[in-house]
Parts: C-alpha cells; sequence; structure tokens
C-alpha cells in the first residue's frame, strides 16, 4: 500500500498554498496518535480472543461451547466506538 492510499488528507494539504509545515506536522502526528490508539485496541482484541480460542474443547455442539459462552458473557460492545 502506498503512502498516497495511507495518509491522503496529508497530501490534498499541498493544494491549499495557504497551508503550512508545521499544521502538515501537527495532522501527522494526529494521524500517528490515532494509529497507536487503534494498535492498542487491535491487542486488547487479540488477547481476549486468544483467552477465548484457549477454552475450546475441540467436538460438540454449539449449545456446549465454552467459547460461546464466554463470549455470552461479556458486555456488549459500545455501538459509538
Amino acid at each position: 500500500m502506498c503512502e498516497q492510499q495511507l495518509v491522503p488528507h496529508l497530501f490534498v494539504l499541498r493544494v491549499d498554498a495557504r497551508t503550512s509545515c508545521d499544521e502538515v506536522k501537527q495532522r501527522t502526528e494526529a494521524k500517528i496518535a490515532e494509529v497507536e490508539r487503534k494498535m492498542v485496541d487491535l491487542q486488547r482484541m487479540r488477547q481476549a480472543l486468544l483467552q477465548v480460542a484457549s477454552l475450546c474443547t475441540g467436538p460438540g455442539p454449539t449449545s456446549a461451547c465454552p467459547m460461546l459462552d464466554a463470549l455470552d458473557q461479556q458486555e456488549p460492545l459500545d455501538p459509538a466506538e
């Protein structure tokens, strides 16, 4: 994936002659912070999935699936996130 696909909003700033290099840097740093927050969230989800996957006993009906039971115990995700 090229840089233009990763941060298109930064390349748009080049069109506006009033945009300063400092503004580009601030927006870049904001994007970095956003990516880092997403990475933390993804790591949390990965850990939760690893824990749930470790409960799997293999064969059996879904009515007796410990993974699904564990997921049922979790609080619902906030749709605003």
